[in-house]
Parts: C-alpha cells; structure tokens; sequence
C-alpha cells in the first residue's frame, strides 16, 4: 500500500511539473500578438447604407418583375388568341377560294440552274 501512495504522488508530482513547466513557456514566449482592429464605425455606417439602398433597389426590381410577369402573360395571352384564329382564318380562305372559283397556281420553285443565270 505503501508503494501504491508512493507512485501516486510521483505521479502527481510529474503532473505538476509539467504544467509548471508549460506555463513557464508560455510566460516566456507569451501568447501571439492580437491584430488591430482595422474595422472603423464609419465602415460600419457605410456597411449599413449600403444594405439600404440594395433592399431599395430589390424592392424596385421586384416591382418592375412584377409588372414585367403582368405583360408577359398579356402578351402570351394575345399570341394564343392568334395562334387560335389561324385555322379558322385559313378555312374561311378555302371556303371563299371555292365559292369563287378561282384556281391558285402553286409558284414555282426556281432551280439552282435558273437561279444562277
């Protein structure tokens, strides 16, 4: 039992020289050199106006998305309506070509041969 309290305290007495010898080495060495601050509070100021004016800008952007999304699909509406009137157009054509009795003649494509003369 004796033997077992002896290597305790040697064990606790290593401890301790260790941490005193660690501290010794940071008191010497002592801690690496804070950086000065190079942050001013004008920078900060500046910082902030700028955030305010970049939401006033994305405010307006996201208005004049809007608006922009609102023509689009006026515009994608106008295009379907057309886009629906051609058949009924192009059959009211054959209908009027028939009742006139007018025959079209398809055009003549023109051959390179010709073309080039």
């Amino acid at each position: 039992m004796v033997k077992e309290m002896t290597r305790v305290r040697h064990n606790i007495f290593q401890r301790v020289v260790l941490f005193v010898a660690l501290c010794s080495v940071v008191a010497i060495m002592g801690c690496a050199a804070s950086v000065p601050c190079t942050v001013t509070p004008v920078d900060i100021e500046e910082f902030k106006s700028d955030i305010r004016d970049v939401d006033g800008e994305l405010a307006h952007a996201k208005e004049r998305l809007a608006e922009v999304e609102a023509e689009l699909a006026d515009w994608e509406m106008q295009r379907a309506d057309r886009l629906a009137q051609i058949p009924l157009l192009e059959a009211e054509l054959e209908r009027l070509k028939k009742a006139s009795g007018v025959t079209v003649k398809p055009e003549e494509e023109t051959t390179e041969a010709t073309a080039g003369s």
